[in-house]
């Protein structure tokens, strides 16, 4: 990479994924709110449901991909931090998923760290803002 593309660039995940994957928490304010109003024991159900599809979705909706010196970082809180040589990368595409996110094919590294060109991975990221800039910088490590 050039001086001009060393510095790290940081996307978030976009609004509107955000907004889809942190519905179940506002599930879960509104079962809550119904149990202490209603005080019905037949809510508790729906509340362990709300709160297991939060403890999914949200860390995901807050999940964060930064890279920097050729490497691609993907952070999701309560996970540890995925990472990829850009120099691994063997492809990417889009998902036809809504939100259109990545899903980049690399061939992690052996004992040696070297590639290990009989093993592939698959790593989806989450829909990104300004995904583009992101899809730039991968289409030109795939073809170096």
């Amino acid at each position: 990479m050039t001086a001009a593309n060393s510095e790290a660039l940081r996307f978030q995940t976009s609004r509107t994924f955000q907004f889809l994957y942190l519905l179940p928490v506002l599930l879960l304010v509104a079962l809550l709110a119904d149990l202490v109003v209603g005080g019905s024991a037949s809510s508790w159900p729906l509340i362990a449901g709300a709160l297991l599809l939060a403890l999914f979705t949200v860390p995901r909706a807050l999940a964060r991909v930064e890279l920097a010196d050729n490497r691609l970082i993907l952070s999701t809180p309560l996970r540890a931090p995925r990472s990829i040589d850009l120099r691994q990368l063997v492809s990417y595409e889009r998902s036809g998923r809504i939100g259109h996110s990545l899903i980049l094919r690399y061939r992690p590294a052996d004992e040696q760290g070297r590639q290990d060109v009989d093993n592939e991975q698959f790593l989806g990221l989450p829909p990104l803002d300004r995904q583009f800039e992101l899809e730039e910088r991968l289409d030109a490590a795939v073809q170096s």
